[in-house]
């Protein structure tokens, strides 16, 4: 980083800079004794924190008002430096000012050697889902932070171990985390492996979680003895459930009474939004940004465990882009919360992929993510986020306007839906080119849980290319009532051949969704288009749909089990079918 003289800008009283403004130096100000440093040179503006972490940067003289502004917003109490030179400013930007009284510090020939040493500890843990009911699969993480006045050691593991009441016969343990940790910043940490699998399994009662920071020593500490976190675990008897909005009258199958997407037990709202609660808080943010240019940078930078936070009212242009998400990286705004519609990413221009997934354990949350083709056709199509990297995670968003697909899933196989992918609480609409437009797609062996999410407007809210793997567990969802496009079904698996038959997938699991599309374009609410090397299971969802079967099957009669569904507005109960051959 540059050290020429800086102006130095504490935050206290306001004024207002104009355009076209030239820093003039007051002091020579130390690096370390700020917050955020703005400098440039005279081709690039860039905003760096204390550790050099880049937060922001663009175009010398077309982006310095936004860049400029950008370091006013990472810093609540604190000092922001503009080093010397010609800042072109487009708009004012309020900052606060007082001419600092200490001695001037003169600037350092080389990068200082920090003292001391780094000091880990484990501020919170955390688990997914967030009230576990007996027999649900946990997710361990945990928040780790640096209180020493070093930085950890770049590509040592910053392990953390996770037992339950002392129980070291099954603990887990996150181990994945290599890059340096600056002093004064934290990382969120996920279980990965363990000693009978990455996950426990939720048994009824109340226990203690224990979480363990270096657990196995590989980094010096200046505090060897507070690595150690704890938090109490509630695990309910069975999973809660809300008062259905709509309340059938069918003939109860013993043990399960619940029909359609009102067993919703998630505590969230379907489709996420206003009352969503697991909404990533900015000030955990490693990066903050509102422009294409900080977007990019941000993505380029970013490295497992940071928060990449797009501002609320953002609008990023990223037409043209094909942009990676490293591995472990969170890409978040805030949908829902105080009413937020959460920051915008779009495409206007056709033919490109916007995100594509480079890594394990990415999570999506709280965006507005937007494609160029909303109708139902269109002559080059795009996808919205593409992964062959298991655990994505994507929930709390608005996903609409991408002809091909809104999220695309290929070759994340296994019998863990969850860990395939985990597509949640999101709004997906307007994905309906015609011979396209899905909402997720499912290719080369790729599974996911599709939960509690909000359809509408899709060719298939749902589809499976048929391959040997490819399979899906769908539950609590609601596919709207708007199905317009050529063969708008809304849950679908293709067929593929395998020898003398045609196999649709492996595992298709379909219970508690309400469909409530009726509209005349619609043949059907799922189509199986094959035979499923496991088995297709239907159960316990409702159909507004009478004008046909709900369920058509091709390429065979077998493999499809369909039972104790509702069938049409009034809610009618179906104790087995109706399934249609063709």
């Amino acid at each position: 980083m540059k050290k020429p003289l800086f102006l130095a800008l504490a935050l206290c009283l306001v004024f207002a800079m104009a355009a076209s403004a030239q820093a003039a130096p007051s002091q020579i100000v130390s690096e370390g004794t700020y917050d955020v440093v703005v400098y440039t040179d005279d081709t690039e503006i860039i905003a760096e924190d204390s550790t050099g972490q880049v937060i922001s940067s663009g175009t010398a003289g077309t982006d310095d008002s936004k860049v400029i502004q950008t370091a006013m917003k990472a810093v609540e109490d604190g000092i922001v430096v503009i080093a010397a030179g010609n800042y072109a400013l487009s708009s004012s930007i309020e900052i606060g000012v007082s001419n600092p009284t200490t001695t001037p510090t003169p600037t350092p020939t080389s990068t200082p050697v920090p003292s001391g040493k780094p000091d880990l500890v484990v501020t919170d843990i955390s688990w997914e889902p967030a009230n576990p009911a007996t027999g649900d699969t946990i997710t361990m993480k945990a928040t780790i932070k640096n209180q020493g006045t070093a930085a950890t050691p770049a590509g040592t593991i910053h392990g953390v171990a996770f037992t339950s009441d002392g129980n070291l016969g099954s603990a887990v343990w996150s181990d994945t985390y290599t890059a340096s940790i600056a002093p004064g910043a934290w990382i969120t940490v996920t279980a990965n492996g363990g000693v009978s699998g990455a996950t426990w399994t939720a048994a009824a009662g109340t226990c203690t979680i224990t979480a363990t920071v270096d657990d196995v020593d590989r980094i010096e500490e200046g505090n060897e003895n507070n690595n150690v976190f704890t938090k109490a675990m509630t695990v309910g008897a069975t999973a809660p459930t809300p008062t259905p909005t709509r309340t059938p009258t069918p003939t109860p199958t013993p043990g399960q009474t619940t029909y359609g997407a009102d067993a919703n037990p998630t505590g969230n709202p379907i489709g996420g939004g206003d009352g969503y609660k697991n909404i990533v808080s900015r000030s955990n943010a490693d990066f903050i940004v509102d422009t294409t240019s900080e977007l990019v940078s941000a993505l380029g930078s970013a490295q497992s465990g940071d928060i990449i936070w797009v501002e609320q009212n953002a609008n990023i242009d990223m037409s043209g882009r094909t942009t990676t998400i490293r591995a472990g990286v969170i890409l978040a705004s805030n949908r829902g919360e105080n009413g937020s519609p959460g920051g915008r990413i779009y495409q206007t221009s056709a033919g490109t992929r916007l995100f594509t997934i480079g890594g394990q354990n990415v999570r999506i949350t709280g965006l507005r993510i937007e494609g160029p083709q909303k109708d139902t056709s269109a002559s080059s199509t795009n996808v919205g986020i593409y992964t062959s990297y298991r655990n994505l995670e994507v929930d709390n968003c608005e996903i609409f306007g991408w002809g091909n697909a809104a999220i695309g899933i290929a070759g994340t196989g296994g019998s863990d839906m969850k860990t395939g992918a985990y597509i949640h609480h999101n709004y997906i609409h307007h994905n309906q080119v015609a011979g396209l437009g899905y909402g997720v797609c499912l290719s080369s062996g790729g599974v996911a849980l599709v939960e509690a999410n909000y359809f509408d407007y899709c060719r298939h809210a749902i589809t499976g290319a048929g391959m040997a793997g490819d399979g899906y567990e769908a539950r609590y969802n609601i596919c709207g009532p708007n199905w317009i496009t050529t063969s708008p079904h809304n849950f679908d698996m293709h067929g593929t051949t395998s020898g003398s038959t045609t196999i649709a997938g492996d595992t298709i699991k379909i219970h508690h969704n309400t469909f409530l599309g009726t509209t005349s374009q619609m043949p059907t609410c799922i189509a199986i288009r094959g035979v499923p090397r496991d088995g297709a299971y239907i159960d316990h969802n409702w159909f507004y749909f009478t004008r046909d079967a709900p369920v058509w099957q091709t390429g065979g009669t077998t493999g499809i089990s369909m039972t104790n569904n509702l069938i049409g507005a009034n809610g009618v109960l179906s104790a087995s079918g109706p399934i249609k051959y063709y």
